[in-house]
């Protein structure tokens, strides 16, 4: 996928995980963050992993099963010392767990309780 300057990879190895997971995402989901983190997953992208939104209610591109944006997706990384893809859904319910923790559920205004 490209967008603008910024090219962005879903390795088939993403999508090949998801199908041979022997926990569905909402397991994992349920299991890593609870019911709260499945619900805002439902809410931000129906619990899709490989979601992408070209121009959310802040004008920016959304992706993933979280619905970062870019800038944010890239400030937590920096903030938790982590990297990785924006499609990666697992680290994504990671970073959003640690946000959450810290006070900034406000990322997620349409889902966020």
């Amino acid at each position: 996928m490209f967008l603008g300057s910024v090219a962005i990879t879903v390795p088939y190895s993403v999508i090949l995980e998801q199908e041979n997971d022997a926990q569905t995402v909402e397991e994992y989901i349920l299991e890593a963050g609870g019911k709260s983190l499945l619900q805002l997953a439902d809410c931000e992208s129906s619990v899709n992993p490989l979601a992408f939104n070209p121009k959310d209610t802040d004008g920016k591109e959304k992706f993933g099963i979280l619905q970062y944006d870019l800038d944010t997706w890239r400030w937590a990384l920096k903030r938790y010392k982590l990297s990785g893809d924006i499609f990666d859904w697992k680290l994504q319910v990671k970073i959003t767990q640690k946000l959450i923790k810290d006070g900034y559920a406000q990322k997620w205004p349409h889902c966020a309780s």
